[in-house]
């Protein structure tokens, strides 16, 4: 169990805690994404080129963010 690169099953598992009077016991719970799906949803009903040109405004729009901030050294 404590060598590296095992690979317990959840049965092995549940019977180590049970040696030591304890059981396993396992849920699942929702979780909420950290990714808007609404922006790829949006992306993926756009053309080839107009993400493409989407990709180009962002990048610009950043540059120029970045030429108005002062140096960072």
């Amino acid at each position: 169990m404590e060598r590296p690169g095992s690979n317990p099953t959840v049965a092995r598992l549940d019977e180590v805690l049970r040696a030591t009077g304890a059981r396993l016991s396992l849920t699942a719970t929702a979780h909420a994404s950290s990714i808007d799906e609404t922006l790829i949803a949006r992306s993926l009903r756009m053309s080839p080129a107009e993400r493409l040109a989407a990709f180009e405004t962002a990048h610009r729009e950043i540059e120029e963010l970045r030429a108005l901030m002062p140096d960072a050294g």
